[in-house]
């Protein structure tokens, strides 16, 4: 083994290393954007080629990039205003209508933007230097409002129709009531967890400016995401939770009245501790 192979070798370790801790990063810092809207996970694929291939596939009948699925991916969150598991930590069902004042949140990482399909499979080699303007790393925050109840439509079908508005705004002539609003990130930008929040503070005052705009409404059902939450969130405590403490109280009675009964316990009752509410994410350094 040359010297000159070794050090590449050592090269691509170092690279897949730092590829996990990328990807693990951005993993985060979508879901924690996406919490900020009572959003859960949906759907992800790859953008521009293929997903990875089946274990029987030949290798070389396909694009080595169908094998980095998430160089540039499309990750989609849902949020419909009909099924209360969207909002209670729950992977959301399949849907088969789309319900108004719903929404589909969509996250769309292009890892490096020098990046172009022209003829046949991309050459990285042909690629702009990595460290100039023309390469960047991007991560595009768009949501699909839908003002309006569609039956018979599924969301993930309907967003495979949809085309993404060319700047920040984009109103579907064919689809009465639907909406797309774009904003554009440089991953540099979403570094900490508060860098995050005020990606999400930016993003949820243009949705509101124009949800506004569209609908003549003073209150954006966008903008109180935090309000449906605690709604939803309430109703799952109605529903589990206060069954569960009931059980519990009526244990601790039946305890009590024993002790009572007999002027004799070695029972310590101590509260249950609080649990954060939620999560602190940065991205790690790598």
């Amino acid at each position: 083994m040359t010297k000159k192979i070794k050090e590449a070798l050592i090269d691509v370790r170092k690279a897949y290393r730092l590829v996990y801790l990328y990807q693990k990063s951005i993993i985060s810092t979508i879901d924690r954007f996406s919490e900020e809207f009572s959003s859960v996970f949906y759907y992800w694929t790859p953008n521009e080629y293929g997903t990875p291939p089946i274990r029987t596939t030949d290798l070389t009948k396909k694009w080595t990039w169908d094998l980095l699925p998430f160089y540039h991916a499309s990750i989609l969150y849902l949020f419909d205003n009909k099924i209360n598991d969207n909002v209670s930590g729950k992977k959301s069902k399949k849907v088969n209508d789309i319900s108004a004042k719903s929404w589909i949140l969509s996250f769309q990482l292009m890892t490096d933007t020098a990046f172009e399909i022209e003829n046949g499979e991309p050459n990285p080699k042909n690629f702009d230097n990595a460290g100039s303007e023309l390469s960047r790393s991007v991560l595009i925050v768009s949501l699909f409002y839908f003002n309006n109840d569609l039956e018979g439509e599924s969301y993930i079908n309907f967003w495979e129709k949809l085309e993404y508005p060319d700047d920040e705004y984009i109103e579907y002539d064919n689809y009465q009531g639907v909406f797309c609003v774009k904003k554009e990130f440089f991953l540099e930008e979403l570094e900490t967890e508060e860098m995050i929040m005020s990606a999400v503070s930016m993003f949820k005052k243009m949705l509101k400016n124009i949800y506004i705009k569209k609908t003549g409404s003073n209150e954006s059902s966008i903008n109180n995401s935090s309000y449906l939450l605690q709604r939803a969130q309430a109703r799952f405590t109605l529903a589990v939770e206060m069954p569960k403490w009931m059980a519990v109280c009526l244990i601790l009675a039946s305890l009590l009245y024993r002790h009572l009964a007999t002027n004799e316990s070695s029972i310590v009752f101590a509260l249950p501790r609080r649990l954060p509410s939620a999560r602190q994410r940065s991205m790690p350094a790598i």
